[in-house]
């Protein structure tokens, strides 16, 4: 039974409507049926409305996709409906058709519901085939927009005889809703329509401007509609609308925030607000008609189940296989201090970066950027190319102009490495640069310059410090790195003395886990744990190799797994381990097999910017620059043909599949 249950929500593309446009329509009944909310036989009009809906929604999407089948095989898309004979999905076309209509019967004696059910089947129908009026450029996008999310409002609106106000309030809201939608969906799909020939709005007008179109037109459109429709819903329903009220509010703050370039969607779907809608919706049903409460609360909690997890994600990070919280360096930081408040901007950038992705655009600008400012280093480690390069560092004008350039795009954090950073002498100018754009400065080294230079970095704010340390056992040490311990061990000590002088600000060490330090890492995480460092570990990844390799005998895969069970409890009792369990759990499989969790899924493209020492944009340190940050803004690359081809390339498993600290942490909030 399972399996043709999944095949007719495959069909139906159940997950791709119902999370988005059913809950606007239970919102769309609370509002239209006001005081009639208590009348006996509500909630039979609810159900009938809700059987309606999803029907009428499944119809639409199966005509899109029957429409669409020479087009999606020239794309490649596997579609269900094109092996179907052709009076098979006829009938099946019919039948949905026909549910539609059922949901209605008990009003069929109205002539005005019958003309509101009429206009919305034909609607569907034109949509997708006959006239296609979704080939007609701003036409489809129109008749998109009206056909999904405005014609079954009427239709509730016939039903319930709602009044002339609340109903062109939340039509003007569903039709700028259902344009996002349209677009955010032409967006992404631009390369595979140029493929197919298909032609649309988006494709027409180019991705970018696509993209400012929504940014500058649809979002604030999209903000007004809503608050004038909470307007007429603080009438019917007070409580709902003034916790609705507040989400607007902080969703226009987001928005302005965020700028014209942010692709936040300014209220989410207004999923959320159907949360507040719903209690008070389903409250009144059980103070007044106590027998149906558990039939709308059943649906309104199913329908609202993406909202509550949204919500819940803005408080508590994602988990996978098993772990405990998957959170960042970033997250566990002194809230005390600047680089703390900085923090909130990141967690907000989280959700922001969920829903662009559900909405299928993910071109949220990340708040987290990697800048290189040299390869030269003081350090000759075995593991790393940098040094080998000799490349020549860009000039102190350029770094400025692209530190500006990536505060004016909305990033948060900049991580300034290299090579050593700390081989520039204009370091603390790059870093007053930073900080005068608005960005928290993060630095990573080798600390074996800081007993020089502390002071200016003091002095000029840095925010935080990661300073690279696998070992404290010489030996092993100066084979990893190349030169001798004593330095290093003065730039820790100078490092813990900087932790001392200046509390708020972050510091920790980072390793990486090769097999010959393993029995030396708990020394080096309790000897500066017990002097207020943090440690953050990542599995040693050979670079001399085109193409990533095991580093791990399996001879030596028991030890690993141990080192990181010991780290975990060290991290449930207190330790200061900056890694989720998750990262930590996959070391060992990944230095033994190259291999991720099953369920990981890499964001590279999405979560942050790599900016190398040439000032070459790229998606992660392991893939190719998509462009040079000294021809063009970062917003423009960011936005580009190329970025979003590469994007598509990571969403289809092609990525060089390395478990590097940088890019997977921060994907896994995305992993499920």
């Amino acid at each position: 039974m399972m399996p043709q249950i999944a095949r007719l929500a495959h069909l139906t593309r159940l997950g791709e409507w119902f999370d988005s446009k059913v809950p606007p329509l239970h919102l769309a009944f609370f509002l239209f049926i006001g005081p009639g909310l208590f009348r006996r036989g509500a909630v039979f009009e609810f159900l009938g409305l809700t059987l309606f809906a999803c029907a009428f929604l499944s119809y639409g999407y199966y005509l899109n996709d029957f429409g669409d089948r020479a087009t999606d095989r020239a794309a490649g898309k596997r579609k269900l409906v094109a092996s179907f004979r052709e009076s098979t999905a006829v009938v099946f076309a019919l039948t949905l058709a026909g549910l539609s209509v059922l949901g209605c019967a008990a009003w069929l004696t109205d002539p005005l519901v019958v003309a509101a059910l009429a206009v919305a089947l034909l609607g569907a129908t034109t949509y997708s085939i006959g006239p296609r009026f979704k080939e007609r450029g701003s036409l489809g996008v129109i008749s998109s927009a009206v056909s999904q999310r405005v014609l079954p409002a009427l239709v509730y609106a016939a039903v319930l005889h709602a009044s002339t106000g609340p109903v062109l309030a939340y039509c003007l809201w569903a039709g700028l809703v259902g344009v996002r939608f349209i677009l955010l969906h032409q967006i992404e799909d631009i390369d595979a329509d140029a493929q197919s020939g298909t032609t649309t709005f988006s494709r027409t007008r180019g991705r970018v401007r696509a993209q400012s179109f929504l940014a500058l037109v649809v979002y604030p459109a999209e903000v007004l509609s809503s608050i004038v429709l909470l307007l007429f819903l603080f009438r019917e329903l007070p409580v709902a609308a003034l916790v609705g009220g507040v989400w607007v509010l902080f969703e226009v703050i987001g928005w302005w925030r965020g700028g014209a370039n942010s692709l936040r969607r300014p209220t989410a779907m207004l999923g959320e607000l159907i949360l507040p809608v719903a209690a008070a919706g389903n409250a009144a049903f059980l103070v007044h008609s106590p027998e149906i409460v558990g039939v709308a609360a059943a649906v309104t909690l199913w329908s609202s189940r993406i909202a509550w997890r949204g919500l819940v994600a803005r408080f508590r990070p994602r988990e996978l296989e098993g772990g405990r919280v998957a959170k960042t360096f970033l997250d566990g930081i002194d809230v005390t201090g600047s680089f703390g408040r900085s923090t909130d901007a990141w967690i907000r950038h989280y959700s922001a970066l969920q829903e662009s992705l559900a909405a299928g655009c993910p071109s949220v600008m990340p708040k987290y950027a990697l800048l290189k400012v040299t390869t030269r280093c003081n350090s000759r480690c075995a593991y790393c190319s940098d040094w080998r390069l000799g490349q020549e560092d860009a000039s102190l004008e350029a770094l400025v102009a692209v530190i500006r350039d990536l505060g004016e795009s909305g990033v948060k954090f900049l991580n300034i490495s290299g090579g050593e950073p700390l081989l520039r002498d204009d370091l603390p100018v790059i870093i007053t640069e930073a900080k005068a754009a608005g960005l928290t400065t993060i630095l990573l080294t080798n600390g074996v310059l800081l007993p020089r230079r502390a002071r200016e970095l003091e002095d000029v704010g840095i925010d935080a410090i990661i300073m690279s340390l696998d070992t404290l056992d010489a030996a092993t040490h100066e084979k990893h790195r190349g030169v001798k311990i004593e330095p290093y061990l003065a730039g820790l000590e100078e490092l813990i003395a900087m932790k001392g002088r200046r509390p708020s600000m972050f510091a920790c060490v980072t390793t990486v886990v090769q097999t010959d330090n393993l029995a030396q890492i708990p020394d080096l995480v309790n000897y500066v744990n017990t002097r207020g460092l943090g440690v953050q570990f990542s599995p040693h990844h050979d670079l001399q190799k085109e193409d990533l390799v095991p580093t791990l005998a399996s001879a030596d895969s028991k030890r690993v797994s141990d080192l990181v069970a010991q780290l975990i409890g060290l991290q449930r009792e207190g330790g200061l381990i900056n890694n989720s369990e998750t990262y930590l759990k996959a070391i060992p499989r990944f230095m033994e097999h190259a291999q991720m969790p099953a369920s990981y899924r890499c964001m590279a493209g999405y979560v942050a910017l790599y900016i190398d020492a040439g000032l070459g944009l790229r998606p992660c340190w392991f893939m190719p620059a998509i462009g040079n940050l000294q021809e063009d803004s970062v917003v423009d690359l960011w936005h580009s043909d190329e970025a979003h081809r590469v994007r598509c390339e990571v969403r289809s498993g092609h990525c060089p599949s390395c478990w590097m600290l940088c890019t997977a942490e921060l994907s896994l909030r995305f992993s499920s």
